[in-house]
């Protein structure tokens, strides 16, 4: 028995239904979309704003240090160097092109070696980091001291370098001040070892007047004066070898300091101030010390010749 056709109502219908029901569900799934690009918006937005709060706090604190900064990808071989790392050396920024080799070809050919073992002591692993002080070339040819100083951030499984930041400080003005100081510091050693020769000198001399006044047939009567000399010669002696010891120390605590790098202005002030107060005791003392030896040795010639002309006068009462 053949059946009738079905009803043209009822397919239509479901297929609405079913079409009502897809539409609803895209309806929903763009809804949810739609948020979760507004969510992902405001991260983005919060992450922008904090990279940008980070960016501005890193921009100050190279601008507050006036180091100048650098990055070197070592699997690109790219150089980025600050507009300071420029100007540090009296380059615009950007007046050549960043790169180890320009970097390298501006270092002072004696500094050379020690810089080149020293990043490639790092790279290799071998040092923590590196830190080195060396002489670059300027535009007018001048050489400014600069402190490198760098770390590998960035490394692979086999602890190959990948990536290593760093700064440059200029420290042309320490330099200059350790270059005076040492200087200084020559010139109170000088001035140091003349007093001492003096001294010396001046010691030489009290011993020989003492030796003549020993050998002279009164001494019993210039025993008085030889306790006088020594008394009135041990204060200016004793003065002068203390402010000598105390200059030798200060001396070896100002070359420790330049040594260390630790040098402060305040401390240069101190040393010269010290220095000066010093040379001056000493040239004070010595200058007693030689009066007093002079106006001794003088008393001595004096008292051998009163001596002299009463051993004479005793030898014409004998013959009378």
């Amino acid at each position: 028995r053949r059946q009738g056709p079905r009803p043209v109502g009822r397919r239509p219908a479901r297929h609405r239904q079913r079409l009502r029901h897809m539409q609803q569900r895209l309806e929903q799934a763009q809804a949810e979309l739609e948020q979760r690009v507004i969510v992902r918006t405001a991260e983005l937005a919060h992450a922008n704003r904090a990279l940008h709060h980070s960016e501005e706090r890193l921009r100050l604190v190279i601008e507050a240090t006036r180091d100048g900064v650098w990055d070197w990808d070592l699997r690109t071989d790219e150089l980025f160097c600050s507009d300071r790392w420029y100007t540090l050396l009296d380059y615009a920024p950007g007046a050549f092109p960043a790169g180890y080799a320009q970097w390298m070809e501006r270092i002072h050919p004696e500094d050379r070696p020690a810089a080149e073992a020293a990043i490639q002591a790092h790279l290799a692993d071998r040092a923590p980091q590196f830190n080195l002080e060396f002489r670059m070339r300027t535009p007018a040819g001048d050489w400014k001291w600069i402190n490198g100083r760098g770390q590998v951030i960035e490394r692979d499984a086999a602890r190959r370098p990948l990536r290593m930041v760093g700064t440059h400080a200029d420290i042309s003005d320490r330099k200059r001040t350790e270059v005076e100081l040492q200087r200084h510091r020559e010139h109170l050693e000088e001035l140091v070892t003349e007093r001492t020769a003096e001294l010396q000198q001046t010691n030489a001399e009290l011993h020989q007047a003492m030796d003549q006044l020993v050998q002279a047939e009164k001494l019993a009567a210039l025993g008085h004066l030889v306790a006088g000399v020594a008394h009135e010669l041990n204060t200016p002696l004793g003065n002068a070898r203390v402010v000598a010891g105390s200059l030798g120390e200060h001396l070896h605590e100002f070359a420790a300091a330049v040594e260390s790098g630790a040098l402060r202005r305040s401390q240069v002030d101190g040393f010269l101030n010290r220095g000066r107060e010093a040379v001056e005791l000493l040239e004070h003392n010595t200058a007693r010390a030689a009066d007093l030896i002079s106006q001794f040795k003088q008393v001595a010639v004096d008292q051998t010749r009163q001596n002299h002309f009463v051993h004479v006068g005793d030898r014409r009462r004998k013959r009378f």
